[in-house]
């Protein structure tokens, strides 16, 4: 896909976003990861600048037991994806390489999705729809106050829209979406100074970009892609060896991952043991629990 040297590699998902706690450089990194059973060729020079850029972004951010929990929670979102890898968007696909994770005020994943649009003929079934109907569906609240969803990609209008709609206070993304991102604070921006303007909408959601450094790798590689692919689509980029290269060491980065915050150990065995009892490899009808 994209020009350089290319070069087979066996590599963890710790070289791309486990600096996150230990401000350890990724060169490091690299020397101690531990290696997923799977080859992915990718760009070497293409992945060492993005692996800078990602170092950069994440050196600015102090990582406080919150935000280490959204590492954790994100690291799950990833895994959930690539636990049902699609390795196209073709129409007979499940659908795209998007998917999140529901978590409760206690810090308990309570649901999965991932976007199911071909499957299901259905351009609505993306990843937090299907999360937010099926959970309210089977488990009985009526709005989300004090829950937060971990998405894969920036949401869009649509389920920016449902999580206004449902109260839900929190949103946090593993990839920006410059063409369809930035819903949430669309419909937050107060454009009453201007001739036939609007106030904001008069809930508020609270949008958050991941700290995990693989969340700034796939901002690096889909900002390469796009100058390289003049028709760009964002859901094709996700099918691509250096999406993949993001998604499928995070649950081996999860189970490695070595928590600062004592209180975040049991929420991380929580989220593993969520991954390998709760996740299926197969698409799953909306709202199987019924």
């Amino acid at each position: 896909m994209m020009t350089g040297k290319i070069k087979q590699l066996t590599i963890s998902l710790f070289v791309l976003i486990a600096i996150m706690v230990s401000g350890c450089a990724t060169k490091d990194l690299t020397r101690q990861a531990a290696t997923t059973n799977q080859n992915i060729v990718v760009d070497e020079k293409l992945l060492n600048e993005a692996n800078a850029y990602a170092e950069k972004q994440v050196a600015m951010v102090q990582i406080d037991a919150a935000a280490e929990r959204d590492n954790i929670f994100m690291l799950l979102a990833y895994a959930v994806v690539y636990k049902n890898w699609q390795n196209s968007d073709m129409a007979n696909n499940r659908g795209y390489n998007i998917g999140s994770v529901l978590v409760d005020e206690n810090n308990e994943v309570v649901y999965w999705a991932r976007n199911s649009v071909n499957v299901t003929k259905n351009m609505t079934q993306h990843g937090e729809v299907r999360l937010m109907d099926c959970y309210l569906a089977t488990h009985g609240p009526n709005d989300l106050k004090g829950y937060t969803i971990y998405t894969t990609l920036e949401p869009c209008a649509m389920c920016s829209g449902m999580m206004f709609l449902t109260s839900m206070p929190r949103t946090v993304y593993g990839q920006k979406d410059p063409s369809f991102g930035d819903a949430i604070e669309r419909l937050e921006f107060d454009s009453t100074s201007l001739p036939g303007g609007y106030p904001p909408y008069p809930r508020h959601v609270i949008s958050n970009g991941s700290h995990l450094s693989g969340r700034y790798v796939l901002d690096y590689y889909y900002k390469v892609y796009v100058s390289q692919h003049q028709d760009a689509h964002i859901t094709v980029f996700l099918t691509t060896a250096e999406a993949a290269l993001v998604f499928s060491s995070a649950l081996n980065t999860l189970e490695k991952y070595q928590v600062k915050y004592p209180e975040n150990q049991e929420v991380k065995e929580k989220a593993i043991a969520f991954y390998n009892t709760k996740v299926t490899s197969s698409y799953t009808k909306l709202c199987p629990e019924q």
